[in-house]
């Protein structure tokens, strides 16, 4: 049974309980329990493993250590003032284990022959709970006080608030001491006797009782008390655990065995949610202090299982296997008795080590000791480097945002990219493809293709890659999301198919092949945007309007840009050869075999060529035999495609020594004829490539600078490398990518080519030599891609972003009678189309995908290691002029076919079943209709107003000018000073109590459009002095009331 504290001063401790405990409890001491302390000497040097590198999200065994031989361990703690982990076993015995290489500390008996059933470290010592006795110790052994209990106690359990002990038995109450008169101030009767494990969070105090067939929780009130019981496990519970909102639950079967499974349960609806199936025997169940979103189950055999919030498997953990040590330390060194010196009854020996007493100098077989501490990380957060970043340059690591209080506002990008260009955002799911969306952007014929480009799919990837291309041509170098897309990638099942779609633990454990993984990518990118783009849905879907250029049509675009008409051929046995014609989009490289010997020398081209040209034997089924028969398969090219795109296939170790070696043949080559650093360079900056009158495919190798205009006479082509996606080993994958004059033109107004390094928001401008490098101990080459030089002169390359403005238009101004669903909102009349310097109301409101992952630092701060997905779940737009001011226009639910994991109904007003279209009573609509109409907005000039729009627009990967926000936020705020909410500003300026139960985005909207017209009066007023002083007199209330609003009439 679990039940919340039944004393209101009970609640809400957790956070603070651990205070210094007073020095009155030294009155308590009683001299004669005081007794011998065994400290281990020699024991010190306790023979441990070599340092282990514990990778990010994965579990390693680090060190390990034995109580003593045959004998229980009943309770272990991890000290949470100390480094330091505490052992009680069954007769009564204590140990305790110092710092990361759990170097013995100390060994006392705490009690003669009950075993240690719970233990709780304080400021000043540890406490131990038997069955009858309450004892704190110092760490080294001193008793400080001893409590006993009343005669026939058996307790199982014990929960620290502030200075309060709460302590659980197998009676029908639960006892209160206070720690610093250990006095008993109160009992607390419970409905069934046996409290053997109790839990806490901010609302709830959870107990457990034995051999119950139902979970009770009982929900603190300031006066009654409300219990919800829950069917759990019909053969009894074993454990449990709480964090936050969840409960986690494991128990037995009815016929004895534990379930595999754990039920869990959602403590805001008080109801179960899916169970999560795991592959042992769950026994316990713990939450994982330093990942709030990570579940540890253990089995009784010792198997260790981690999983996270979203019910997926991190990590096995490795069990013990260690040798039983001795309790008492053997004596000390001969040397050291000779130098005692005694005053009183104390003796005083100087330390002839370098180190503390407690530890010693690392032996030359590389044992931890002193300096040991540098090398284990404190949290997942603070983790010693990976084993190869000591090679890898800075700027090739993987980048993390750095969360604050703030969130994301005040982290520094520029310090990562000093260049106009965008980058992308890594935290969020599948972001791993961040390098390739840069690839396609900065090839010109397929951004301004996926631009022009528009259909009535919900989830079509060239529309979405449009949009994103679009919101990198707007950004001047800050970072962008490309969330909507990944969420169309999410919902198309070929992706899922293939494995492209990543689960929270594949890219958390860095499980994944990326190199593999991207390769797979590409590859089905390549060939969606080849089906999407020449799908004619509807004769409205746009198209540009020069029909007769090259680059008109979706089909003619991606054919000419990457697809190879090539010929296969199979040759049977018996004679008969069948041919058949097909287009590739891409080649895989294929590397010789060299069987052992010595590998020979390989020109890049000569294996790309045979790569093309592939010639394979295979069993294939045969027409004319009617059965399978060993047959050649031959490959050849018909035509060659603009951009010749190429997955390296370095997927092991042996492709891998293939590079290091032809690197090292080319590097000694390259030293004979250039003083230029050419190590780790194989692949050709320039390749000639032609077909002879035979349709044979002819490729070379061409130097740099040389002229050839006769080569091309001749009907030889030149391809220039142009992209580079390595995958960094340990980190991630980024790319090389030679960017034109037309981008630079548009970003910076000069004509120019440039490699640049896109590492995610880290963008940096680099040598060509170092895109062709690739040392594959830490880069390895992934995807290559070679460009027709001055191939894009024969493409329409004008983007005019044109979207179905008709339809858009239809749905802004509807004119057929609106269904029921649409009375949240009056569509515009024809008189009140968007000009220029209109002002709209606009608040999105948003659900969550998933929950944040943190970090809890020693020191009690926290650290965002990924935040929460957040995705937007309606956007209310209102009139900002006009007789109907303030009246919405639009108020679209945007549906969604993801699990939402909270709907945050407080802070948006979204009730589950209100974003699905087949039950709800809302205007649901699709992402992608409701971002045409306000991408439609925005080209029409209009200026939204709202309170908090960087956020919104962020989210619902909008870029939206400078101009055309009117941000309340900033607008009532001073530098450097907090920002105010709505709630505190409209009740100030305006005497409205906004955001009462839950938030409402039209009411947002339209507050933030009466307080952009409290500014204008204030400003005509005054002027900016004035507007700055009536701001000063709202901060001084502000703190005042402690940025609560009060009633109204408080004002």
């Amino acid at each position: 049974k679990i039940f919340e504290a039944l004393n209101t001063r009970l609640g809400e401790y957790w956070a603070n309980h651990r205070r210094t405990m007073n020095p009155s409890m030294n009155s308590y001491l009683i001299p004669n329990l005081h007794q011998d302390v065994g400290m281990n000497t020699q024991e010190l040097a306790v023979t441990v493993p070599k340092p282990v590198h514990v990778k990010k999200g994965m579990f390693s065994e680090l060190h390990s250590n034995v109580s003593e031989a045959g004998i229980p361990v009943t309770a272990t703690h991890f000290d949470l003032q100390r480094e330091m982990l505490w052992m009680g076993n069954y007769t009564g015995h204590v140990q305790s284990f110092l710092g990361p290489t759990m170097a013995h500390y100390s060994s006392f008996q705490v009690h003669a022959t009950d075993a240690i059933r719970h233990m709780q470290s304080l400021d000043t010592g540890v406490l131990f709970l038997s069955k009858c006795n309450l004892r704190c110790y110092t760490c080294g052994g001193l008793v400080m006080s001893d409590y006993r209990m009343e005669e026939g106690a058996d307790m199982h359990s014990l929960l620290m608030t502030d200075n309060m002990l709460l302590m659980g038995e197998l009676q029908n109450y639960v006892a209160e001491v206070d720690l610093n008169t250990l006095q008993e101030t109160q009992k607390f009767t419970v409905e069934t006797p046996g409290v053997t494990i109790m839990r806490q969070t901010n609302h709830f105090f959870f107990f457990r009782h034995p051999s119950k067939y139902h979970l009770i929780v009982t929900l603190r009130d300031l006066h009654t008390f409300r219990t919800q019981n829950f069917d759990a496990f019909p053969g009894g519970l074993s454990d449990f655990d709480v964090h936050g909102n969840l409960l986690a639950v494991s128990g037995f079967s009815s016929r004895g065995p534990n379930e595999r499974f754990l039920m869990v349960y959602d403590l805001r609806r008080m109801q179960a949610a899916t169970p999560l199936w795991v592959h042992v025997d769950p026994f316990f169940v713990r939450f994982i202090p330093t990942y709030t979103s990570r579940l540890a189950i253990i089995s009784q055999t010792g198997m260790k299982l981690a999983w996270n919030h979203n019910l997926w498997p991190c990590s096995p953990i490795p069990t013990v296997q260690a040798t039983p040590s001795s309790r008492w330390a053997p004596g000390m060194e001969p040397e050291i008795p000779q130098t005692i010196e005694t005053v009183g009854f104390n003796s005083y020996v100087e330390n002839p080590y370098a180190c503390p007493f407690n530890q010693v100098p690392a032996n030359e077989e590389g044992t931890p000791g002193h300096g040991y501490y540098n090398h284990v990380p404190e949290s997942p957060t603070q983790s010693d480097e990976e084993p190869l970043l000591h090679t890898v340059p800075e700027k090739y690591r993987k980048v993390t945002i750095k969360y604050s209080k703030c969130g994301r506002e005040d982290f520094d990008f520029k310090h990562y990219n000093r260049t106009l260009f965008a980058g992308l955002e890594p935290q969020i799911p599948n972001a791993y493809c961040n390098c390739m969306i840069q690839v396609l952007y900065f090839m010109e014929p397929v951004r301004c293709l996926v631009q022009n480009h528009s259909c009535h799919k919900e989830f079509c990837l060239a529309c979405e890659l449009g949009f994103l291309f679009h919101m990198l041509d707007l950004s001047q170098g800050d970072p962008c999301q490309a969330s909507n897309f990944l969420r169309a990638l999410r919902n198309i099942p070929e992706a899922k198919e293939m494995g492209l779609i990543l689960s929270n633990c594949e890219e958390t454990t860095g499980t994944v092949e990326l190199g593999r993984l991207i390769q797979r990518w590409n590859h089905f990118m390549l060939y969606q945007l080849f089906q999407e783009t020449q799908e004619q849905e509807d004769p409205r879907a746009y198209r540009t309007p020069r029909s007769s250029s090259l680059g008109s049509s979706g089909d003619s675009v991606i054919r000419e840009l990457f697809c190879s008409e090539v010929e296969n051929r199979s040759l049977c046995l018996c004679g008969i050869e069948t041919v058949h014609s097909s287009l590739m989009l891409l080649f895989n490289m294929h590397y010789p075999d060299s069987q052992g010997k010595r590998m020979k020398e390989h020109d890049f081209a000569e294996i790309l060529k045979k790569s093309i040209c592939l010639q394979q034997r295979s069993h294939t089924w045969c027409e004319n035999c009617d059965k399978y028969h060993l047959t050649v398969q031959t490959r050849n090219i018909r035509r060659l495609p603009d951009v010749l795109v190429i997955n390296c296939e370095v997927n092991s170790s042996k492709e891998a020594e293939f590079w290091k070696v032809q690197a090292e043949y080319a590097f000694n080559k390259s030293m004979q004829k250039t003083d230029q650093d050419q190590r780790h360079v194989w692949i050709p900056a320039t390749l000639k490539m032609s077909l002879s009158k035979s349709q044979r495919l002819e490729i070379s190798s061409w130097p740099e600078g040389w002229f050839y205009a006769a080569e091309e006479a001749e009907g030889a082509s030149l391809y220039d490398l142009v992209v580079t996606v390595p995958h960094i080993l340990d980190s991630g994958l980024v790319a090389h990518i030679k960017v034109g004059e037309t981008y630079h033109q548009r970003k910076e107004g000069v004509s120019r080519q440039q490699w640049y390094l896109f590492n995610d928001f880290l963008i940096e401008s680099i040598e060509k030599s170092e895109a062709a490098q690739f040392d594959v101990s830490w880069k390895v080459p992934a995807i290559l891609c070679y460009a027709k030089r001055n191939y894009h002169t024969k493409y329409d390359l004008r983007s005019e972003c044109q979207h179905n403005q008709s339809e858009v238009k239809s749905d802004l101004y509807r004119t057929q009678k609106q269904r029921k669903t649409d009375a949240t909102f009056i569509p515009l009349t024809v008189s009140e189309m968007p000009r220029a310097g209109d002002l709209v109301g606009l608040d999105a409101e948003f659900v969550k995908l998933s929950e944040e992952e943190a970090v809890l630092h020693s020191d009690g701060t926290k650290s965002t290691i990924t935040p929460s997905q957040m995705s937007v779940a309606r956007i209310t737009c209102v009139r900002g002029q006009g007789p109907n001011e303030g009246v919405p226009f639009i108020d679209d639910y945007i549906s969604t076919q993801e699990q939402v994991v909270d709907y945050l109904t407080k802070y948006s007003g979204i009730e589950p079943g209100d974003l699905d279209a087949t039950v709800s009573s809302k205007h649901v609509t699709t992402l992608k209709s409701t971002y045409l109409k306000l991408r439609f907005l925005i080209d029409s000039g209009v200026r939204f107003v709202g309170h908090g729009l960087q956020n919104d627009f962020r989210v619902i990967n909008l870029v939206v000018p400078k101009d055309q926000v009117i941000d309340t936020v900033h607008l009532f705020r001073l530098p450097y000073k907090r920002m105010i909410s709505l709630k505190f500003l409209a009740w100030y300026f305006l005497g409205l109590n906004i955001q009462g139960e839950t938030h409402d985005s039209t009411e947002d909207s339209c507050t933030a459009l009466k307080l952009y017209r409290k500014y204008l009066e204030l400003y005509q007023e005054g002027g900016n002095h004035y507007v700055t002083k009536v701001l000063y007199e709202v901060y001084d209330k502000g703190f005042q009331l402690n940025w609560k609003v009060p009633d109204l009439d408080a004002r």
